[in-house]
């Protein structure tokens, strides 16, 4: 099937569709969140393809959420260069640059992340303060 043009797929398999029948995301898979984000691929890497490589690319999902565009530029250079039957193509600065800004628009809207707790021995009251006055400096 030619993911090139996310239009041909059924309706329940194209990611703006089911975002549209399921407003919370949670219907869709990692993959399917950046073609959304990407709104088309290339000739030469289809949009589906193209999101699977850039995570890909990538430790864990995480690392790239929390990545600027250039470091996303440099990785997929490096995937590039070690999957050369798997090419990361078509994405210019612009749509690295999108990509990025979604994840930094998030990065924004949640100060302290549920995680974040267990990098902090919570055993004596400075420590608490610490975590505490960082979650109260950032919050709007």
């Amino acid at each position: 099937m030619d993911t090139t043009h996310q239009n041909r797929l059924p309706p329940e398999f194209r990611p703006r569709e089911k975002y549209a029948e399921d407003p919370s995301g949670k219907a869709l898979s990692s993959v399917e969140l950046p073609t959304i984000i990407l709104a088309m691929g290339s000739a030469e890497c289809p949009l589906h393809d193209l999101a699977l490589r850039m995570i890909d690319a990538f430790p864990a999902l995480g690392t790239f959420e929390k990545t600027d565009w250039l470091e996303m530029k440099a990785r997929f250079t490096k995937y590039n260069e070690c999957n050369p039957r798997r090419p990361i193509k078509g994405l210019s600065d612009a749509k690295l640059m999108k990509v990025a800004a979604a994840f930094q628009l998030t990065r924004r809207g949640i100060p302290l992340e549920d995680y974040a707790f267990r990098n902090y021995s919570l055993r004596i009251s400075s420590s608490a303060y610490e975590v505490f006055r960082r979650i109260v400096e950032n919050t709007p």
